[in-house]
């Protein structure tokens, strides 16, 4: 285990700079801090990242909330709780060190579907297999926004923040309701996320006043390779 003040530290920079770039792309807390946070407090995991993830999306509401693709939302909630039922079934079945491996995977995974920026049809079948992917590794690892945002590629950036922050906020109250009925809630969870939300509300902040001045090409780029690098660290490390 590391050692606590450095743990925290640690998490707490990975939750301010995940929170930085969702303001601005509309998703990046879970991508960005799930490794370190899996690394620096793992009996926290997923239900702190999911908690600090569902209030993350409350402060791009408040600003993006009329631009919900509110057709769109609907078809991707439909996959969004049998695909929470199966992440918790992951959870549930799975070993803590191997739980580890799995997040790893899912980071690099999608961190790299991001960088291709390979877009999917804006279709009904599309949004759903989105949210049932979504909601199954948002639940597993707390990441869930790459699926949908591969779905919403195509549209305006308001469209896909406001649409993703939806989604996001509901189906973050899916997911905890369904870890609590398995029983993989828990109190550290919540300790966890508390402690961290300054991180992220200094993040949400900033991101604000940074918006203008980052570049959505080589800046977002270079933090997909950083998630994709880190998913890639913990999932070695899970192994041995």
């Amino acid at each position: 285990m590391p050692e606590p003040t450095l743990a925290l530290a640690v998490a707490a920079l990975a939750v301010f700079i995940g929170a930085v770039v969702q303001g601005s792309v509309g998703f990046g807390v879970g991508l960005l801090a799930a490794p370190f946070l899996m690394w620096a407090v793992p009996d926290a995991m997923p239900g702190a990242l999911i908690m600090l993830g569902g209030t993350m999306t409350l402060t791009t509401l408040a600003t993006h909330g009329r631009w919900i693709d509110v057709r769109g939302l609907a078809w991707a909630m439909l996959g969004r709780l049998p695909g929470a039922l199966a992440g918790a079934w992951l959870v549930v079945a799975v070993a803590g060190r191997t739980l580890g491996f799995f997040v790893g995977v899912a980071v690099v995974a999608m961190a790299g579907l991001q960088v291709t920026r390979w877009a999917v049809p804006l279709a009904p079948a599309s949004l759903i297999g989105a949210g049932f992917v979504s909601g199954t590794t948002a639940t597993m690892s707390g990441i869930g926004g790459p699926p949908l945002a591969m779905v919403y590629a195509r549209q305006e950036g308001r469209v896909v923040r406001a649409t993703l922050s939806a989604y996001f906020l509901l189906g973050s109250l899916i997911s905890l309701a369904t870890l609590a009925v398995v029983g993989q809630l828990h109190l550290t969870s919540l300790v966890t996320a508390a402690t961290l939300l300054p991180a992220l509300l200094l993040g949400a902040w900033a991101s604000g006043r940074l918006v203008r001045w980052l570049d959505d090409g080589r800046t977002r780029a270079a933090i997909l390779a950083l998630a994709a690098a880190s998913g890639l660290v913990l999932a070695i490390t899970s192994l041995s």
